[in-house]
């Protein structure tokens, strides 16, 4: 299977949902709704864009040829999993900078 728009397009989707619902399951309110969203959305679309083709060919040889649902369920999980750790990725950052920021003054 090649790249195709459809699996971008539920990277993103994952990626945006992840964003929202991981840094809510560990109480983290940096972002707000709108910077949660643009981060999943980022995450998701630029793993979307440049790995996919490397998920793909992983599901076929633990699957020997997955069918349509193993292949948007792992589409899915794996957008999932990036829009979440970039979520936290950036919210660690931010706390670091606003941190030192307050160290220097």
């Amino acid at each position: 299977m090649t790249w195709t728009l459809a699996n971008l397009i539920i990277q993103i989707v994952s990626g945006i949902l992840a964003a929202h619902a991981v840094p809510g399951a560990v109480h983290d309110r940096t972002f707000g709704v709108s910077g949660r969203t643009i981060i999943g959305a980022l995450a998701g679309a630029l793993r979307g864009y440049f790995l996919q083709s490397f998920v793909i060919a992983v599901e076929i040889d633990f699957f020997n040829e997955p069918n349509t649902v193993e292949l948007v369920v792992g589409q899915a999980v794996t957008g999932f999993v990036v829009g979440g750790i970039a979520a936290l990725l950036a919210s660690f950052v931010k706390q670091a900078i606003n941190q030192d920021k307050s160290a220097t003054n």
